[in-house]
């Protein structure tokens, strides 16, 4: 089974006339009806827009005239020429439930001539799509890109239209308006392969993720995590265990004492003296005496010495001679 997805459009066009107490004797009413598509300029034929599925119907209050049976028929002609070749070129099926209202009749046709002071023709196809930025009322304000719309008109060489004439009568206050309604399908697949020229002059502008600050952070957990992985890598296989050597002390051999400024050196060999020299005591010094460089102990001397010193007292100046 094959499902396919019909958008019908049903469009009404309400004439009335405004004025009060007053009556139209004739009106006429000129559709573009947007048929196809430009597509290529040397086709023949392009891909179809709006499809109309059947001949229009008009909904209308006729004008009561006393002595007169009012029918069902309508004053309402539309041209022939024109629905002959828009309406249903392929002869699908319509459905009866595709209408909304009963109230309408269907209109009727004839051939009727394109008036002398109807607008120029339609200028030549082009296929130039002009870019315009969206108006702020249709702009989506949560989207950070600048979106651009075009037109597509009759009249911008973009579609290839029909003009439907119909000749509606009279118009009167006191009938009420006149409307037509047109049953048409929305051609799906021609507004998604119609093709948006980009241009090389465009700017583009960079739109920052959404969760940047989530990213960074992420980022920088990630890299201390894996350089900590890879301390403990080199840690485990002895890395930073790096051997030490010992400086070795070499000695200083003593340096001479500097020689004083006006101190004179003798040229004569200098005598060797003695590591130890003898120590005398005196028969009121009863201290043991030693060397603290080589720990030597004196042995005290029984015999009495051929002299004697003279003591020394503190109260004089003058010795005292020993008696």
């Amino acid at each position: 089974m094959l499902f396919l997805t019909v958008l019908v459009i049903v469009l009404r066009k309400k004439v009335r006339n405004l004025r009060k107490h007053s009556l139209i004797p004739a009106s006429r009413l000129i559709i573009d009806w947007p048929f196809e598509f430009a597509g290529l300029i040397n086709e023949p034929h392009g891909k179809y827009l709006l499809y109309l599925l059947e001949n229009p119907y008009v909904i209308q209050h006729a004008l009561p005239i006393p002595g007169q049976t009012v029918d069902n028929e309508t004053s309402v002609v539309c041209d022939s020429k024109a629905l002959q070749k828009v309406v249903n070129p392929h002869n699908f099926r319509i459905f009866s439930r595709l209408r909304k209202s009963n109230d309408g009749v269907p209109v009727r046709t004839a051939s009727i001539n394109i008036p002398s002071d109807n607008p120029s023709p339609y200028p030549p196809l082009s296929d130039k799509m002009i870019l315009e930025p969206v108006p702020d009322r249709l702009a989506d304000s949560k989207k950070l890109v600048d979106r651009k719309m075009t037109t597509i008109s009759c009249y911008n060489g973009r579609i290839r239209c029909v003009p439907i004439i119909c000749d509606l009568g009279k118009l009167s206050y006191k009938a009420g308006p006149i409307t037509l309604e047109f049953i048409a399908r929305l051609w799906e697949n021609t507004m998604r392969e119609i093709e948006v020229h980009i241009f090389n002059n465009l700017e583009q502008k960079p739109i920052p993720p959404k969760y940047m600050a989530l990213y960074i952070g992420l980022a920088v957990f990630g890299g201390l995590l894996l350089l900590s992985i890879l301390v403990i890598i080199l840690y485990k296989a002895g890395f930073f265990k790096r051997k030490r050597f010992m400086r070795r002390r070499t000695k200083v051999p003593p340096t001479e004492p500097t020689q004083r400024l006006g101190q004179y050196t003798s040229t004569e060999p200098k005598q060797r003296q003695p590591l130890i020299s003898p120590i005398q005591t005196t028969h009121h010094d009863n201290r043991k005496v030693t060397s603290r460089r080589t720990n030597y102990h004196p042995v005290p001397n029984t015999q009495e010495p051929a002299y004697r010193r003279t003591p020394y007292s503190p109260s004089s100046d003058f010795p005292i001679p020993h008696k």
